[in-house]
């Protein structure tokens, strides 16, 4: 598996570990949403594999790609999802 930049320095086996105890791993298809714009949400989503897009405003769209976060505003700071996030080809996430 991906060992991704915010399990670095942490031994091999005890990242594997807090993963399967503290994360979710979830695999999504081309189209399914992730998060909701304005739903309350406490998780922050890392890509393991495929990719997510978020229409940040009419011109803009932001794309996570393997390695990305997104969900990270409303996992600080409690307020409700800022946009949708919705898969652009099959994907997996680790949540927590």
């Amino acid at each position: 598996m991906l060992v991704m930049k915010i399990f670095e320095g942490i031994p091999a086996g005890l990242h594997t570990e807090l993963i399967d105890k503290y994360c979710q791993l979830q695999t999504f298809q081309n189209g399914d949403s992730i998060i909701f714009k304005d739903t309350n949400g406490q998780e922050i989503f890392f890509v393991v594999s495929g990719e997510a897009s978020a229409r940040i405003s009419p011109d803009f769209e932001a794309t996570f790609e393997q390695g990305s976060c997104f969900g990270e505003i409303a996992f600080i700071d409690g307020r409700p999802r800022t946009t949708k996030v919705t898969a652009r080809a099959a994907n997996t996430t680790i949540s927590f």
